[in-house]
C-alpha cells in the first residue's frame, strides 16, 4: 500500500514539474537563442509590410528616385548616347556654317629650269646687227594669293543636310529616354524583388520562431513523459527544413543586393521603404502611350530623315552656284612677259550642274520609299504589341486584387484552424504533424498576401516601363 502511495506521489510531482516547465517555456525571452522578430499582420499597408525587412543600414538613407538618379549618372551606355547627341549637334552646326563664305590664303614657289622665249633674227642679215629676243616667265616664280568663296545656291542640299542631323540629334535624345526608362525600371524591379524576398524570409523566421517555442514546450512535456518523444523530433526536423529554405533565400537575396549596388553604388537596405509606384487605368495608359512614348518619336524622326534624304538626292538635279574672288601678288603676274612683281585680282561664278546619271537618283528615291514603308510597318507592329502587353498586365493586376481579398479570408480561417488544432494536438486528439502543417500553412498564407501586395507594385512598374513613364532624368 505504501508503494502504491509512493508511486502516485511521484507521478503527481512529475506532473507539477512539467507544468512548471511549460509555464517557463512560454517566455521566449528566457528560452530563445535569438530575439523574437516582429511579425507583420495581414492588414498592414505595403509600406509597413516591407518596413524593417532590410538589413541594418546606415542612419542616413536615400529615396529610391535618388538612387535611380545616381544610377543614371554613372551609366556608361547612357553617357555614350549623350555623346552621340552632342556629336550630331556639332555636325549640324558645322554644316550650317557652310552657307557662309570661306577665306583661304595661298603661297606658291615654282622653279623652272628653262623658260619660253621668242627670238627674231637681225633686220639686215650679214651686217652683224643683233636680233630681237622676247623671254616669257622666270626661272624663279612666286605667287601669294587670298581667295574667298561664297555659296549662292546649293539646290536645297545644304539646308536638308542640316535638318537631317538635327533630326538625328532628336532621335538620339529620345533613345536616351528609352535607356533612362530601362535603367529606372530595372532598379525598381530589383527594389521590389528584394523586399518581396525579405518578406518571405521574415515569414520563414516567424515560422521558425513558432516552431522553436513549440519545440521548447513539447520538449519539457516529453521530459515529464506527458507527450511522445517523436513529436519533438518532428518539430526539430521541420525547423531544419525552414533553416535550409532560409539559406536558399539568403543566396538569392545576395545576388539581388550586389546587382542593385552595382547599378547605383547603394545597397537596397540603404534605400527608404516608403516608395510606391504610381498607377493609372488602362484607358489612361493607352492614351499616354500613344502621345508620349519616345519610340513613336524615334519612328517619326526616322521618317523625317528619309524625307530629307530624298530632298538631298533631288538637289542633284539643281545647279550649285558659288561666287569666287581671288587677289594675287606674284612675280611674274598674269603678264608673264613682265618680270616685276604685280598685283592682280580675279572674280567669277562657279556653276555645277548634273545633266544625266542613268536614273541613279530615281532609284535611290525608290529605295528610300521602301525604307519608309518598313518603318511605318514597324511602328504599327510596335503599337499593337505594347497595347496587347498592357492589356495582359492590367488583367494580371485585376486578378491579383481579387486574390488579395480571398487571401484575407483564408488568413483569418487559417488562424482559427491553428488555434483549434493546437488544442486538439495537446489533448492527443490530432496527429502532431497535422498541427505543424497548420502552422506552416498559416505562415505561407501570410507570406502569400505580402507577396501579392508587392507583385501588384511590380506590375505597376512593368506597366510604366512599357509606357516609358518614368520621371527620373539626368
Amino acid at each position: 500500500m505504501k508503494g502504491l502511495i509512493f508511486l502516485k506521489t511521484r507521478k503527481k510531482a512529475s506532473a507539477i514539474r512539467a507544468l512548471s516547465l511549460f509555464l517557463i517555456s512560454i517566455s521566449p525571452s528566457l528560452l530563445l537563442a535569438e530575439p523574437a522578430k516582429k511579425t507583420v499582420t495581414f492588414d498592414l499597408p505595403l509600406s509597413e509590410i516591407i518596413a524593417g525587412q532590410a538589413q541594418p543600414a546606415p542612419q542616413a538613407r536615400i529615396s529610391l528616385p535618388q538612387a535611380i538618379t545616381e544610377a543614371l549618372a554613372k551609366n556608361l551606355k547612357l553617357n555614350n548616347l549623350q555623346l552621340d547627341v552632342n556629336s550630331f549637334s556639332l555636325e549640324a552646326e558645322k554644316i550650317s556654317r557652310q552657307k557662309f563664305f570661306t577665306l583661304k590664303t595661298t603661297g606658291n614657289y615654282l622653279y623652272k629650269s628653262q623658260t619660253i622665249f621668242y627670238e627674231l633674227p637681225g633686220i639686215f642679215p650679214g651686217t652683224g646687227s643683233s636680233g630681237f629676243r622676247l623671254e616669257g616667265g622666270l626661272q624663279h616664280n612666286f605667287d601669294f594669293g587670298l581667295a574667298v568663296s561664297q555659296p549662292i545656291s546649293t539646290g536645297g542640299r545644304l539646308s536638308a543636310r542640316v535638318s537631317f542631323y538635327r533630326s538625328a540629334e532628336l532621335a538620339a535624345s529620345r533613345q536616351s529616354d528609352l535607356i533612362v526608362n530601362e535603367i529606372a525600371s530595372h532598379l525598381k524591379l530589383l527594389y521590389f524583388e528584394y523586399h518581396r524576398l525579405r518578406a518571405k524570409k521574415n515569414s520563414l523566421l516567424a515560422l521558425r520562431e513558432q516552431l522553436h517555442l513549440h519545440e521548447q514546450k513539447i520538449a519539457s512535456l516529453a521530459e515529464a513523459e506527458l507527450t511522445n518523444r517523436l513529436n519533438v523530433l518532428e518539430t526539430r526536423m521541420k525547423m531544419e527544413e525552414v533553416a535550409t529554405s532560409l539559406l536558399d533565400l539568403d543566396q538569392t537575396l545576395a545576388a539581388i543586393r550586389f546587382e542593385f549596388q552595382r547599378l547605383c553604388d547603394h545597397w537596397p537596405e540603404e534605400v527608404e521603404e516608403d516608395f510606391h509606384e504610381p498607377g493609372l487605368s488602362l484607358e489612361e495608359a493607352i492614351a499616354y502611350f500613344e502621345h508620349n512614348h519616345p519610340q513613336f518619336k524615334i519612328y517619326q524622326e526616322k521618317l523625317n530623315q528619309i524625307e530629307l534624304q530624298k530632298r538631298i538626292v533631288q538637289a542633284n538635279n539643281f545647279p550649285q552656284i558659288a561666287a569666287l574672288a581671288e587677289i594675287h601678288y606674284g612675280r611674274p603676274g598674269l603678264n608673264f612677259f613682265k618680270k616685276d612683281w604685280s598685283l592682280y585680282a580675279t572674280v567669277g561664278l562657279a556653276i555645277q550642274f548634273q545633266l544625266f546619271d542613268w536614273h541613279q537618283g530615281r532609284t535611290d528615291i525608290e529605295k528610300l520609299s521602301l525604307e519608309e514603308r518598313k518603318i511605318i510597318n514597324e511602328r504599327e507592329d510596335f503599337a499593337a504589341q505594347i497595347k496587347q502587353e498592357l492589356k495582359k498586365l492590367f488583367e494580371q493586376k485585376d486578378i491579383l486584387a481579387k486574390k488579395l481579398n480571398h487571401l484575407n479570408d483564408i488568413l483569418r480561417l487559417a488562424e482559427e484552424e491553428v488555434k483549434i488544432k493546437e488544442a486538439l494536438a495537446q489533448a492527443n486528439l490530432l496527429p502532431h504533424l497535422d498541427y505543424l502543417a497548420s502552422l506552416q500553412t498559416l505562415e505561407q498564407n501570410r507570406w502569400a498576401r505580402q507577396e501579392v501586395l508587392i507583385l501588384i507594385e511590380e506590375i505597376k512598374v512593368r506597366i510604366n516601363s512599357l509606357l516609358a513613364r518614368n520621371e527620373e532624368k539626368l
